[in-house]
């Protein structure tokens, strides 16, 4: 507990929104480094003018005053920030950076700036259209500078008389009297009800860094939620300069994105870290418990989860072939692979061949579907104990049904069947022939590139990577494949004659069921190097299950 002398005490106090806005151009209400950055999507900004239009309340600013110096950002809504004048009492926001960051980036953004042709700011011009009455406000960002429609009210106008006044005149000029009136008095009635709005603050006044620091941690209200690794940068904030735990996180995902496996998501990174920073539960919900186990060892090990990362995703690349991030049956594969090569910097030969079999087994088994603490913590020690050589990462069952009973890309079995059939028919053509950039389209197409064959049927047999004409079926485009090139076409998409011709007589079921009996026979040679067995069905559920 804090002593008495660092305790912190509750003022509250209401303001208008002009008074807001100038605390924060005057650099008396700023935003410590340790929160989190500007993340609201434009919708949530359009959203935050229409409640306030309405005279909705938009919740209350959580704020700190103290005496101490604070590191804070630079800028807040893209518009520079000066110091306090010296003496000047300074609050920090601790709840309410994007609401105050959308409010003084459109509202007091000078007229210029806001109407000039840099693309990057197009999220702060936001718009009032003045044509809906004052039932139906219509708020709308303009993406492109320019001159705008005269019912469109910019909300830079809205702060100072004399842009107000502006913005009158050219619509008075634009528009006939009767239009114009209309127009001038709506927008003085939005303006009027934006200015008169009056927004709640609760002070928090006195303690130190950490209680601040850990009050910010406790935040978490409804919108976009603070991240895992945000918060720990919060929490182990010490000093203005240092790069954060989040910062770090950029980097390795730049990183790994860099080496063509699309970008891991930053949650599967921050538990990588955490384990190699010694923390066993890296599902812990409490934050603040984490912190005080691992704190003083997270730069430590951003840097070295950098390096394991880099070599998980050179073994997922090259020994099972995953093409992309978002085709891994689960996460946490990566995360343990990444503490693998933590531990074991040049793993043997036989050493590879169980991880290559682990990784098709715990796919295949459900292993980590729905994987709860205890769960991931067993398979960390284990994973930990077989790169120091004091275990075996023995598979709990080698049975295992790799064949989904329906094409679910939510479906962790989905994906390694999906990871499995590319590598097994890399070299795909298109219906003339011509070789298909199977690596470009898994880059930038969503799960519509898997086209049907025949309708109605939801095998996985029955999905091909198949570019065609617009308007051109799939199933058409096989029916119709020249003679010429027909067997090559079949073949590189693992398409058996016997099958395509049940498909040419009208047989859908026979096209794909065919199909499905060649492919389970192609498994058959790849589960026996494994040491895998199928079972008797070789089909499983495909609930999704990635966690």
């Amino acid at each position: 507990m804090p002593s008495l002398s660092t305790m912190m005490s509750v003022q509250t106090e209401v303001v208008m929104m002009d008074e807001l806005l100038e605390r924060v151009a005057s650099g008396r209400l700023r935003v410590p480094v340790f929160n989190r950055p500007f993340v609201w999507r434009p919708e949530q900004m359009l959203e935050l003018f229409d409640s306030i239009e309405r005279g909705y309340p938009v919740g209350s600013l959580l704020v700190w005053q103290t005496e101490d110096t604070v590191a804070s950002l630079e800028q807040i809504g893209d518009i520079a920030i000066p110091d306090p004048e010296p003496g000047t009492s300074v609050s920090y926001i601790l709840d309410g950076h994007q609401r105050v960051s959308t409010l003084f980036g459109c509202l007091f953004r000078a007229s210029e700036e806001v109407l000039g042709s840099d693309a990057k700011e197009w999220r702060w011009r936001i718009y009032r259209d003045l044509r809906g009455g004052d039932t139906h406000a219509v708020y709308r960002h303009q993406t492109r500078a320019g001159e705008t429609p005269a019912y469109l009210l910019p909300l830079h106008s809205v702060r100072k008389t004399l842009d107000f006044l502006a913005f009158s005149r050219a619509v008075m000029e634009r528009e006939d009297s009767a239009t114009a009136e209309a127009l001038v008095e709506q927008a003085e009635l939005v303006a009027q009800r934006i200015k008169s709005y009056k927004i709640a603050l609760s002070h928090l006044v006195g303690g130190n860094l950490s209680q601040a620091v850990e009050v910010f941690s406790r935040i978490n209200q409804s919108g976009q939620k603070i991240t895992s690794d945000q918060m720990v940068s919060a929490l182990t904030f010490r000093d203005h300069g240092q790069v954060t735990l989040a910062e770090r996180i950029d980097h390795i995902v730049s990183q790994i994105g860099d080496m063509g496996f699309g970008e891991p998501r930053r949650e599967t990174i921050f538990r990588a870290v955490l384990a190699i920073a010694g923390e066993q539960d890296v599902m812990a919900p409490d934050w603040n418990a984490v912190v005080r186990r691992v704190d003083g060892k997270v730069a430590t090990a951003a840097e070295e989860t950098v390096v394991a990362m880099a070599a998980a995703t050179g073994f997922l690349q090259r020994e099972i072939k995953v093409p992309l991030f978002k085709f891994l049956p689960y996460a946490h594969q990566l995360m343990l692979l990444t503490v693998f090569f933590h531990h074991r910097k040049s793993p043997s030969s036989a050493q590879l061949a169980t991880l290559r079999r682990w990784f098709w087994n715990t796919s295949w088994t459900e292993a980590f579907a729905s994987a709860n603490s205890t769960a991931v913590r067993r398979a960390l020690d284990e994973m930990i104990a077989f790169a120091n050589g004091h275990g075996k990462l023995e598979p709990r069952s080698t049975v295992v049904e790799p064949l989904p009973e329906k094409f679910n890309l939510n479906s962790a079995r989905t994906r390694a069947y999906l990871i499995w059939e590319l590598a097994v028919f890399p070299d795909r053509l298109d219906p003339a022939g011509d070789p298909i950039r199977t690596d470009q389209l898994l880059a930038t197409s969503d799960s519509t590139l898997f086209r049907h064959v025949v309708d109605r049927d939801y095998r996985p047999a029955n999905r091909v990577i198949l570019p065609t004409r617009n308007g051109t079926s799939v199933r058409s485009a096989l029916i119709n494949l020249a003679p010429e090139h027909r067997s090559r076409v079949l073949e590189s998409h693992g398409i058996p004659v016997a099958a395509w011709q049940s498909l040419v007589d009208g047989d859908s079921n026979g096209f794909v069921a065919q199909r499905t009996e060649f492919l389970a026979k192609c498994l058959g040679p790849f589960l026996a190097e494994l040491g895998l067995t199928p079972s008797a069905e070789l089909v499983g559920s495909s609930e999704p299950d990635t966690e």
